[in-house]
């Protein structure tokens, strides 16, 4: 139903809109006077890191398209189409991203067009985290994925993977874990909401019965209990919060990115799970 390179975007575009979200968020608190000079160094991370991954999303999305002479269809009907309003989103993400970051790169200080194009860039990437969950909750031949509890979903993982993104980034660029003790509380928080959601998530497909079920089964037991309890449950949670607990009692900065690596890794195997789960299962046949 969906290709590698389709799950590969979702997590992509997710991690990207979530990277400028938080980096707004973070601009806005530490740089009242607007100065583009005086942008934190987290928030940098994140407005460059979003155009970066936004590219390789569109990228992905163009391969999954196979036919190159297909792009343009994307286009076509925003206000009709889920899939065109998707790429509408990804290339104003894209358009917005790269501004903020051309005006930062550059230190053009314009302060009310930077704060316009700051914000303006965070409302699109609201879109395109709720976008990716609208996508396949809009399927509604898909039982699994038919809940609005998916687009809660991905928006919660998106702006945690976000979160770990910007921490994994600024640790390398500053060499210290000290200076973003905010970080690191936002990643808890945004760790246990994403625990709380997929649990609803899953119980609500448990209980649905039917196909739903089935494709829970597939995850808890099944063929694809290795990428679930491996893959998401591990690395998306165990992992990030021994390395949490271990950090308090010996603080090695490695822990930092650790937690923030194994919480972008879970991100990705939660989107395959949740595709795959639902390709596997079978499909319901929904009369009109």
């Amino acid at each position: 139903m969906f290709s590698d390179f389709a799950i590969w975007y979702l997590f992509l575009a997710g991690t990207a809109g979530g990277a400028f979200l938080c980096a707004t968020v973070m601009d806005v608190r530490a740089n009242p006077g607007w100065d583009v000079r005086r942008v934190p160094l987290c928030a940098r991370c994140g407005m460059f890191g979003a155009f970066g991954l936004l590219a390789l999303a569109a990228l992905m999305l163009f391969c999954d398209l196979g036919n190159p002479f297909d792009i343009w269809y994307l286009f076509e009907s925003p206000l009709r189409s889920i899939v065109s309003m998707g790429a509408w989103l990804i290339m104003l993400g894209l358009a917005l991203s790269l501004a903020v970051s051309a005006m930062i790169a550059a230190k053009v200080d314009v302060p009310y067009l930077f704060r316009f194009l700051e914000i303006a860039g965070a409302v699109a990437a609201v879109g395109v985290m709720g976008y990716t969950g609208v996508l396949l909750s809009s399927m509604a031949a898909v039982e699994f994925w038919n809940t609005w509890l998916l687009v809660a979903l991905f928006v919660v993982s998106a702006v945690s993977c976000g979160c770990a993104f910007i921490s994994f980034s600024a640790f390398i660029l500053s060499g210290s874990a000290q200076r973003f003790p905010a970080l690191k509380g936002a990643a808890r928080l945004l760790r246990a909401a994403e625990l709380v959601v997929l649990v609803a998530f899953l119980a609500s497909r448990w209980l649905a019965g039917g196909a739903a079920q089935r494709s829970c089964e597939l995850l808890f037991s099944g063929q694809l209990a290795g990428i679930f309890w491996g893959g998401l449950v591990l690395c998306g949670f165990v992992i990030p919060v021994f390395a949490d607990l271990i950090a308090r009692v010996a603080p090695v900065p490695v822990l930092r990115q650790i937690s923030a690596a194994s919480t972008l890794a879970g991100g990705l195997c939660l989107r395959y799970c949740v595709v795959l789960a639902a390709s596997h299962a079978p499909i319901s046949l929904i009369m009109t």
